[in-house]
């Protein structure tokens, strides 16, 4: 099975609500072209107090080793949450590694004493599809943002 299970306990007050790739929910995989911009979004409830949280992407080769890690707060992004709905999203200005499956997963971690934190996703498929005109794998420009969700909101 291509899933993980949650590192999340009962009491972490994080709950993972959904996730979406390019705009469409993910069940088992996701496609995309090599070289092109994707964005994923999770969007949490949280009932408690979260201090520093940071928003991790990771993208597995598939024998398990780490290709790419994006961290939000390389990039200056960890964020203080109360109570309420989240919608977080890490978006690439393009993602240029060689089409192939992969395995990719968001990790939400607060390192902060207060309120510690390690809720990985579900793992999923990512495959990417094209031509083959890489020979090796390069770092790609990236960002983090998050809003508050309206909890007037149906999904």
């Amino acid at each position: 099975s291509t899933h993980s299970k949650n590192c999340i306990k009962e009491n972490s007050g994080v709950r993972l609500v959904g996730m979406w790739f390019k705009g469409k929910r993910i069940e088992d995989e996701v496609f995309c072209n090599s070289g092109e911009s994707i964005w994923v979004e999770a969007e949490i409830e949280v009932s408690r107090q979260i201090f520093d949280l940071i928003l991790n992407l990771e993208l597995e080769l598939p024998n398990g080793e780490t290709l790419l890690h994006l961290r939000s707060d390389m990039v200056g992004a960890a964020w203080n949450l109360l109570p309420g709905r989240y919608r977080l999203y890490v978006r690439t200005a393009n993602l240029p590694i060689k089409p192939g499956i992969y395995s990719m997963l968001l990790r939400f971690v607060s390192l902060n004493s207060r309120s510690p934190l390690l809720l990985n996703s579900d793992k999923w498929l990512l495959i990417v599809e094209g031509k083959d005109p890489l020979s090796g794998y390069v770092s790609v420009q990236h960002s983090f943002d998050i809003r508050k969700e309206d909890s007037t909101r149906q999904h």
